[in-house]
């Protein structure tokens, strides 16, 4: 009865740790975001990202967000990352970045592709 016990009670917490395993979304990542994609290039000096074959800017009011913390600087952010933005566009027709945050490797994009962007007067 007692090694029975153990087993259950070992299978129980190993079900428990893959359930918590399963969404390796941070808390300070939304799990919905307006926009997301492939972060293909990326300039950390002039802050010009091409996000999905778009480009995008930043300024020092853009809230970059990495998969560990939130408030960070652009140089986290890399080719190859996954992430969900918002934008808007300014008069000049530039998008520029309000908010970006670095999506785990794993992370599922749940709004993939672009929204109508808000525009700037």
């Amino acid at each position: 009865m007692h090694k029975l016990r153990n087993l259950v009670s070992t299978l129980l917490l190993a079900l428990l740790c893959t359930a918590a395993s399963a969404d390796s979304r941070p808390e300070h990542i939304p799990e919905n975001y307006p926009a997301s994609g492939t972060l293909l290039e990326i300039d950390h000096y002039t802050g010009r990202l091409n996000i999905s074959d778009r480009i995008f800017h930043t300024n020092n009011d853009t809230a970059i967000h990495s998969r560990y913390r939130a408030n960070e600087s652009i140089i986290v952010l890399q080719a190859g990352n996954k992430v969900g933005f918002d934008y808007i566009t300014e008069p000049s027709g530039t998008k520029r970045l309000t908010t970006v945050w670095q999506l785990p490797d794993d992370h599922t994009l749940t709004n993939p592709g672009f929204r109508t962007p808000i525009r700037v007067r």
